[in-house]
């Protein structure tokens, strides 16, 4: 009889985000484990998305970071279900766990810009279940130095398993025009951010930044799409901002490739995956020049990366003004593998077969 492991997928939604995509791939991946079992612990309002077909699911009655509930619940299921093993993929821990487990930290957001009771959950619960860990992972090299310092560890004792990424454009449901038509933009005419607004995102600064590029001189003035509700933050669509928070994934997919360069000005990151899926599209970015981002960036100059300042307005508006009356740049095949070599998927498969052999012990 194979050994299984239950690995943590609540928190996938139909909306991408950083965590989610990250699980996601451990689905596709998964596909390819022939020495075990993987058992994805999903919501009941998850069983019609089409990520589980074909896939071994058990349905929890808590929700993702539910604390009154899971920090119970998921030790009976493991009991109850006979899981050799556990994975959480995220920052949901426990207060017991019967099993070997890995505690995948991506980065710490939310010790830094999150609220006082978050910051009382990394402290007291996450660090001490991401200490007893079988395993501890993250996606970065500052994320793994972050990590260490906090916990008072080695980094060695931190396995980096970053995110994954393929050179195969996915195939788009939506008409690309029918998009264009719905946003009334035209290809190669617009900027995007599809940040969130939380703290770390620093969407504010950009829009005031994007609102002094488009009252200034500069003769080119393309509108900017946000992926936000009008109001949440400042700026109206006279300032050239268009606001949407209803962008499908779809939608997200054809604008982010016919933009004409991907903002991206936040605080912190543990990895910042927006970036990457830009330029392997072939689209510039224009991001803030964080320890991390120069780390997964490296190897990109301008005009295809430009690293600036997130707390400068000017840099930010000058290089939109930049972008704006340049000539349209596009990543090539070269600059695209140096991506694709230190974040494939293949690589990302085989370590995480490896880890979950290690932990499942199976030969």
């Amino acid at each position: 009889m194979k050994k299984k492991i239950l690995v943590d997928a609540r928190m996938v939604y139909p909306k991408p985000h950083g965590i989610g995509v990250y699980v996601s791939n451990i689905v596709k991946a998964s596909k390819f484990f022939n020495d075990f079992d993987v058992v994805f612990l999903i919501n009941e309002n998850a069983q019609g998305d089409l990520t589980w077909k074909n896939q071994n699911t058990l349905i929890a009655q808590s929700n993702f970071l539910d604390i009154k509930s899971e920090l119970f619940e998921i030790p009976k299921i493991l009991k109850k279900n006979q899981f050799n093993a556990y994975h959480t993929p995220s920052f949901s821990s426990l207060y017991f766990c019967p099993v070997p487990y890995i505690q995948t930290i991506h980065d710490l957001n939310h010790l830094k810009f999150g609220s006082f009771l978050q910051k009382i959950y990394y402290q007291t619960v996450l660090k001490r279940f991401a200490k007893e860990a079988t395993v501890l992972s993250t996606v970065s090299f500052f994320s793994q130095f972050e990590i260490s310092e906090w916990l008072n560890l080695k980094k060695e004792k931190i396995e980096i398993i970053s995110n994954a990424f393929d050179f195969e454009k996915e195939k788009i449901s939506t008409s690309e025009s029918a998009v264009f038509e719905k946003y009334k933009v035209k290809p190669n005419e617009y900027f995007i951010c599809l940040s969130n607004d939380k703290p770390h995102k620093n969407v504010s600064f950009l829009i005031e930044s994007f609102e002094r590029y488009f009252n200034s001189t500069c003769p080119k003035k393309y509108p900017l799409i946000v992926s936000l509700k009008s109001g949440k933050s400042k700026g109206n669509n006279q300032s050239g901002i268009m606001y949407s928070d209803s962008i499908s994934y779809d939608e997200g997919q054809v604008l982010v490739r016919h933009a004409r360069a991907l903002l991206f000005p936040s605080l912190y990151e543990g990895f910042g995956r927006p970036p990457v899926e830009a330029l392997l599209s072939g689209v510039p970015v224009i991001v803030s020049n964080i320890n991390v981002h120069q780390e997964v960036l490296s190897g990109f100059n301008e005009p295809m990366a430009m690293l600036l300042d997130p707390l400068n307005q000017d840099q930010w508006v000058n290089a939109l003004i930049k972008n704006a009356t340049d000539d349209r740049v596009y990543v090539d095949i070269a600059q695209a593998t140096k991506i694709l070599d230190r974040y494939s998927f293949q690589s990302f498969r085989n370590k995480i077969d490896q880890l979950y052999k290690r932990v499942l012990k199976v030969e």
